[in-house]
C-alpha cells in the first residue's frame, strides 16, 4: 500500500501476511501495531509515530525498528532521526478531530488549515515568523479559524477558498 497524506493504522499480526506500508523515502513493515503516518508531499518530513506495538521502517539510508512512543522523521534526502517520548496525543489529534500544537511554526499550522479546510495559503509580503500552541477542535467553522489566528496576532483575510497572510 502506498500512501501521501495522513493515516492511522491498527493492524493485528499476521506472520503469513506481511502488511507494509509505502512512503516517499521509507517502508513501514508492521509487526502488529497501532501507528500514525504524516506523509504529505508538501512537508520536509515523513513522520511515523508509533502508538503500541513495533513497526519496521526501512529507506535508502536506514532499517530500524521503533518502540512505542517513538517517532522516526525521515527528511526528503533519505535521512531518519528518531525521536523518544513523543507527545502520542499530538500525533493522532487530527484522528480525533483537534488541531494539536506545541509550538507549531505558523507555515505549517496553516499548511493542516489549508488541507482540512480546502482553501489556498497566500502569503502577502514575507511569510510570517512566530508559532502557536494550544488545542483546537477541527469542527470550528473556517471563520472561527480565522478569528482565532487574529487573536493570536496575526493578520489574515478571507477571499473566497483563498486565505491571504499579511505582514
Amino acid at each position: 500500500m502506498k500512501i501521501t497524506g495522513e493515516v492511522y493504522f491498527e493492524v493485528a499480526h499476521d506472520a503469513a501476511k506481511s502488511f507494509i506500508v509505502k512512503t516517499s523515502g521509507q517502508d513501514v513493515t508492521v509487526l502488529g501495531t497501532h501507528f500514525n503516518i504524516n506523509a504529505y508531499d508538501d512537508e520536509t518530513l515523513v513522520k511515523t509515530t508509533l502508538m503500541e506495538g513495533s513497526i519496521q521502517l526501512t529507506g535508502k539510508n536506514f532499517k530500524t525498528v521503533l518502540q512505542p512512543g517513538q517517532q522516526a522523521q525521515v527528511s526528503k534526502d533519505g535521512n531518519i532521526n528518531i525521536r523518544r517520548d513523543e507527545d502520542l496525543e499530538q500525533a493522532i489529534a487530527w484522528k480525533n478531530g483537534m488541531f494539536k500544537l506545541a509550538s507549531a511554526p505558523l507555515p505549517e499550522v496553516l499548511r493542516q488549515v489549508s488541507r482540512w479546510y480546502d482553501v489556498e495559503i497566500i502569503y502577502n509580503g514575507e511569510i510570517p515568523s512566530g508559532h502557536l500552541t494550544g488545542k483546537v477542535s477541527r469542527n470550528l467553522n473556517l471563520s472561527e479559524i480565522v478569528k482565532l489566528f487574529e487573536y493570536s496576532g496575526f493578520n489574515i483575510k478571507m477571499d473566497g477558498r483563498k486565505m491571504i497572510v499579511q505582514r
